[in-house]
């Protein structure tokens, strides 16, 4: 918390230092997204609030402590201890039950989805293996192992949830994704287009079709007035929110925050299972 915390206050305090935010963790491997406040905080009542608090110390003092080195710092630690725990939580694990086993997968996923974000790639990867033994955390294994790689195969069987928990971090590092297959199903075409919205390039067999689709012209393209009048209500009404514009504005959108409250979420996962529960 305390992380999040302080790449948003540095964020809204200094929109201008998003770039070297940004290349600072790329120079580390970290995953995490840096979303532009740039707009959303020349709202009057951000600026009212901002004259508001710059007045108490307390504010002044820790906007003062924030600093990119300290960010980056901190995301060192959590990645030495997240990883360290979770494989003292995993050794054992896949022989567990009861009470025991329910005790410890929480522990397990949560580790897993800030890692994530945070791990190395040859962490990530041998992490994912020994995860992949304990079936409750299939998912995030195969997400582990889909971000370190680019291999999106695996995913795309799972569906457009477990497309949606790699692409943010892929997209954070501007890795390409890439698929083997030369046909799709619809559920597999969905997911794939999740990549393509989130600016994550998709690299597909010579021949592949890779999946074609109104949603994924749609992805790739943008709007047209074609597609505001398609027979589909959700295709029509994703037409019309986005309009007509020279290029696809997708990844710039999901990259924009809109609100100084706006939350910055790192773990996708969770709060995919969350709305999948709820």
């Amino acid at each position: 918390m305390t992380l999040i915390g302080d790449i948003k206050r540095l964020l809204l305090h200094r929109p201008e230092d998003r770039d070297r935010l940004h290349d600072g963790f790329m120079s580390e491997g970290f995953r995490i997204p840096v979303r532009d406040y740039s707009g959303a905080i020349y709202d009057a009542s951000y600026l009212e609030r901002i004259g508001h608090w710059a007045k108490r110390s307390w504010f002044r003092g820790k906007i003062g402590a924030v600093t990119i080195g300290s960010i980056i710092a901190q995301a060192r630690r959590l990645k030495d201890s997240y990883e360290s725990e979770f494989r003292e939580l995993l050794d054992g694990a896949d022989e567990l039950d009861g009470f025991e086993r329910k005790r410890r997968i929480p522990k397990l996923r949560m580790r897993a989805g800030r890692l994530i974000y945070l791990a190395t790639d040859e962490s990530l990867s041998s992490l994912s293996s020994v995860a992949n033994k304990v079936p409750e955390l299939h998912l995030h294994a195969e997400v582990m192992s889909a971000v370190a790689t680019g291999n999106i195969d695996p995913l795309l069987e799972i569906g457009s949830n477990a497309a949606q928990a790699a692409a943010q971090p892929l997209r954070a590092i501007g890795r390409r994704a890439v698929t083997g297959q030369r046909e799709f199903t619809e559920a597999e075409t969905q997911a794939l287009v999740v990549f393509v919205l989130n600016g994550v390039t998709v690299d597909y067999p010579q021949g592949s079709g890779g999946g074609d689709s109104e949603l994924m012209r749609f992805a790739v393209n943008g709007a047209d007035a074609q597609l505001m009048k398609n027979s589909k209500p959700y295709i029509r009404e994703l037409a019309c929110l986005h309009g007509l514009a020279a290029q696809p504005r997708h990844s710039e959108v999901l990259e924009t925050a809109f609100d100084e409250d706006e939350v910055l979420a790192m773990d996708a996962i969770e709060q995919l299972q969350q709305s999948g529960s709820a």
